[in-house]
């Protein structure tokens, strides 16, 4: 399915990367290493991490100067950066080179930066430098993708501009840039990068230079604004802020009570005060990417909302999709190392446009009960997080699990239902944890092939909504060679006319992960009817979030009963009840490969 020409329908055939057939010609490695040695001034710029986007702004102009040392295949880098306040910063590092690759760790403040990049070919007179950037603070970790543009003058014709575009398209760059000014560069201060060299690293990070906040490897020395990540800098902070690894042995599993809570924006606290009590359940599931979050609140009105939701895990960051009486809602979580018996859980809520509205910390216990001495550890933690000191404590009233109280009233659920019971829409079915399981097939000829798809619901509305240009669609599943990797191909027909496409998809476990231009996306397929395909996806494309939840067959139609499993399933995972159906009768793209083979076919005939 394609997103961008087909109104963002279905994320599973957006698998697609940089099949610019002149890519792989446009970011060969550059095989001289002599070619970089020189002085050369910044020209252009762009990183996928839009903090590091955002600093890289802060650069007026930049230059650099890169030395070979004597019988080594080590490199000194001097700079000299000046801000858009008009000072100039100076500063020097070494740099490793191993192959086409050079590695770099940096550490500062208890922190840990590790860059990894390459020199890639471009234009005569130019250096064109792209990285992998880890940077790992009290445990938590910021990753990013970074490309830079130098000449020796500082100028660049449009033809080799236009070259530096595509090049960063085909590594999946966002088109946007940061240019830097040619004339108003810093003088070639040596002495003073001397001395940033020999005397502290205080002096380097201070600088907030473009090296030292952006540009990764090479062109890289960390500044305080990225190493803090949030936490303050008090000697114990370190030890009280360890971030959990999540996976199936991480300590957070099973039934948790709300003891206390705090939020680091004013904005916040209403909504947290407004909870009474509150309990979660996290449950591993067999796919280790995957988090299984059973929640129930009771409001200050009595009232009870609870639900069903599956986090995504990537690295020690949990994402998830929560929709309660028709909102849905997008979050970041980290779990922290804590006191016996209890969980403590940071949240961050997105906007949607991806960007944070603010954040809780949240302390469960297995009872809902805590130690003062231990109620201390947190007020610390909170304030090394830097949380407001201020506290909402959960009441002990909780609100009944309704995956056990409603299964013998299904029979009579009009004079049954209280207020306890969950809002119609949310996922409360007692078998929902049963229908929403990840599927690994035992032989992979299970997935493979073609499929016509037959139904799908979108999140949010306008995503749901679009599904209504898709006229008909098939994929293909294939294997190549790598057992990680599958080929996708499609033929969708929407707007009168076909649309066809092919892409890689990467799997591990029992999910697929892509990126696709500002796109990242993480989907599962869950079991479903035999000789169906059933697809669940979440997406973020810059400011744009969304899910999507397909059913496919072999042959583009589906038994009556297999439809109502479908419609529980869309209701678990709190999609609009209202899906989208393939009409039957709409003729589906023909496949182009699968002419061109019969062709030879014949032909060897």
């Amino acid at each position: 399915m394609y997103v961008q020409l087909c109104l963002a329908l279905l994320a599973l055939s957006s698998l697609t990367a940089a099949s610019d057939p002149g890519c792989e010609e446009l970011l060969k490695p550059l095989e001289d290493r002599s070619r970089v040695s020189g002085k050369w001034i910044f020209f252009a710029g762009s990183s996928d991490n839009k903090e590091f986007l955002k600093d890289l702004k802060t650069i007026n102009s930049s230059w650099i100067e890169l030395s070979a040392i004597p019988d080594s295949d080590d490199m000194t880098l001097r700079w000299g950066d000046r801000l858009t306040d008009g000072k100039c910063h100076h500063g020097g590092v070494n740099s490793t080179f191993s192959g086409n690759s050079t590695k770099v760790t940096f550490y500062f403040n208890s922190s840990t930066h590790e860059h990894v990049g390459k020199h890639l070919a471009t234009c005569p007179e130019c250096i064109l430098w792209t990285d992998n950037s880890v940077t790992t603070n009290n445990g938590e970790t910021r990753k990013g993708r970074n490309l830079y543009l130098f000449t020796k003058s500082g100028k660049l014709d449009d033809a080799q501009l236009d070259i530096f575009k595509k090049q960063a398209a085909c590594l999946n760059f966002p088109p946007e840039f940061h240019f830097g000014d040619a004339t108003d560069l810093c003088p070639d201060e040596k002495e003073a990068a001397a001395d940033a060299k020999e005397g502290s690293l205080t002096f380097v990070s201070h600088s907030g230079c473009l090296l030292s906040r952006a540009m990764a490897a090479q062109l890289v020395v960390a500044l305080l604004a990225l190493t803090s990540l949030g936490a303050a800098s008090e000697p114990d902070c370190k030890e009280l802020v360890k971030p959990l690894v999540l996976d199936s042995h991480s300590p957070i599993y099973g039934k948790w009570v709300l003891h206390v809570g705090s939020w680091d924006q004013t904005g916040l606290k209403d909504d947290l005060l407004s909870v009474n009590s509150s309990w979660v359940e996290l449950s591993a599931s067999s796919d280790s990417g995957v988090i299984t979050i059973y929640w129930a609140d009771r409001l200050n009105d009595d009232k009870c909302l609870q639900g069903l939701a599956n986090a995504t895990i990537s690295g020690m960051t949990s994402h998830t999709t929560f929709n309660i009486n028709g909102h849905t809602s997008y979050h970041d979580g980290k779990y922290y190392e804590t006191c016996a018996e209890c969980l403590l859980s940071e949240d961050t809520t997105l906007l949607p446009d991806g960007k944070s509205k603010g954040r809780y910390l949240f302390l469960f216990t297995r009872t809902g009960n805590l130690e003062p001495s231990e109620l201390e550890t947190f007020k610390k933690q909170a304030e090394c997080l830097k949380f407001i000191p201020e506290y909402h404590f959960g009441g002990t009233d909780l609100c009944p699990d309704d995956r056990v109280t409603s299964a013998p009233a299904v029979e009579n659920t009009e004079s049954n239902q209280t207020d306890a019971q969950p809002p119609a829409n949310a996922a409360s079915a007692p078998d929902c944890k049963d229908l929403v399981r990840p599927f690994m097939p035992e032989d992979p000829k299970q997935v493979f092939g073609k499929w016509v798809y037959v139904m799908g619901a979108g999140d949010p509305e306008q995503y749901h909504k679009a599904l209504e240009s898709l006229k008909s669609s098939w994929i293909d599943l294939s294997a190549i060679s790598d057992s990680q990797t599958v080929m996708l191909r499609w033929g969708d027909y929407c707007f009168n006319r076909c649309i066809m496409g092919e892409a890689n998809a990467t799997v591990s476990g029992l999910a697929t992960t892509f990126r696709k231009n500002l796109s990242e996306h993480k989907g599962h397929i869950l079991q479903t009817c035999p000789y169906c395909l059933l697809w669940t996806d979440t997406f973020r494309n810059g400011d744009v979030t969304g899910r999507y939840i397909l059913q496919f067959t072999r042959t583009g139609k589906i038994d009556p009963k297999n439809v109502e499993i479908f419609k529980k399933q869309v209701e678990c995972l709190s999609f609009p009840e209202n899906f989208h159906s393939y009409d039957g009768k709409t003729e589906l793209c023909p496949d182009d490969r699968e002419s061109t083979e019969s062709a030879a076919i014949k032909k060897k005939r």
